[in-house]
């Protein structure tokens, strides 16, 4: 599977909403989602909504990155593409869910 690119921080409230004292985003810098950073209760909602499952969470940057590699190996919400697919993006627009379409393509092909 190819994890690139990966955006791996410590954790803003040191994993009390998160799950870990590090997370790592399947998105470039730009794009992690400023909720998962925000204010206790922004960041409490963010963190158990459909878009933190797919977000690696550890007690280090490399445990962070194992667990983003083992949740993305998972089955997608595919009853819910539009809102995986907009997982990291502020927007979502029919580019993105392409993009987003053929990412999961590509680590569907990884696998095998």
């Amino acid at each position: 599977m190819k994890l690139y690119p990966v955006t791996i921080v410590s954790s803003r409230y040191g994993g009390v909403y998160e799950g870990g004292s590090w997370v790592a985003f399947h998105c470039e810098p730009n794009n992690v989602p400023c909720s998962a950073f925000s204010d206790d209760i922004t960041c409490s909602h963010w963190w158990v909504s459909i878009a933190a499952e797919w977000v690696g969470r550890g007690s280090s940057p490399t445990e962070a990155v194992l667990d983003l590699e083992q949740r993305l190996r998972r089955e997608p919400p595919h009853s819910d593409l539009l809102s995986w697919c907009g997982l990291f993006y502020k927007e979502v627009n029919w580019d993105d869910v392409d993009s987003c379409v053929r990412r999961l393509k590509e680590i569907d092909n990884d696998d095998t």
